[in-house]
Formats: C-alpha cells, structure tokens, sequence
C-alpha cells in the first residue's frame, strides 16, 4: 500500500496528539505531587496576562517549576499556586530564561555581599 501526503499527514498529527498527552500526563503528574495543583482546572484568572491564550505545557517543565516556586515564595507564600503558575507563566512568556537570569543575578549579588563583607 502506497502512503498518500494526506495519509502521511495524518499519522503525523496522530503521533504529534499522542506526545501531547504524555506531555500533559507528565506535567499533570509533577505538578499534582508537588503542588496538588490539578492542571485540567488552569484557567488565566488575572486580566491582560501575556501568556492568556497558553497553557502550562507550553513551557519547559523545570522553567515552569522554577517559577512557581519563585512567585510564590516572593508573593508571600500565601498566594494560591495556580497565581504563581500564571505570573511564571507571563515572565516565561516575555523571556524563557527568566527565572535563570534571574537565579544568577542572585547569585551575582550574594556575590558582592560576600566580597564588600571580607573588605
């Protein structure tokens, strides 16, 4: 049997769905472990947030952990975790590096901290 360009495109759209779900199943179960989040009930909840029309598999998965854990750590641990999710999400948008950068500005000032300190 010959594969037509309509069969070939189709089982590529299968194979593309099907990595999709293992996708979402992966990040449905990390981020349901560590953060008893439920992903399937994301919905954008602030007006005007850059990443409105994605989801979270969208984003690398460590990026998207990074970030949450930063914005909820910096707004005070009480904000419920899917805020965190979409305002990493919105910095993820602007920038995929967000949180490494800055991780290593951090880093860069603890840095100086220590060096003034030893001065």
């Amino acid at each position: 049997m010959k594969l037509t360009k309509d069969m070939l495109m189709s089982k590529i759209k299968c194979i593309i769905i099907e990595q999709e779900n293992e996708n979402h199943k992966k990040y449905y179960r990390i981020l349901k472990n560590k953060y008893n989040m439920n992903i399937d009930e994301y919905e954008p909840r602030m007006d005007g947030g850059q990443s409105a029309r994605k989801k979270p598999t969208d984003f690398p998965l460590d990026a998207l952990i990074k970030g949450i854990d930063v914005e909820h750590k910096e707004h005070g641990g009480g904000a419920n975790y899917f805020i965190a999710m979409e305002i990493a999400m919105d910095h993820l948008t602007e920038d995929p590096r967000y949180y490494d950068f800055l991780e290593d500005m951090e880093k860069e000032m603890k840095g100086s901290e220590n060096e003034e300190s030893i001065s």
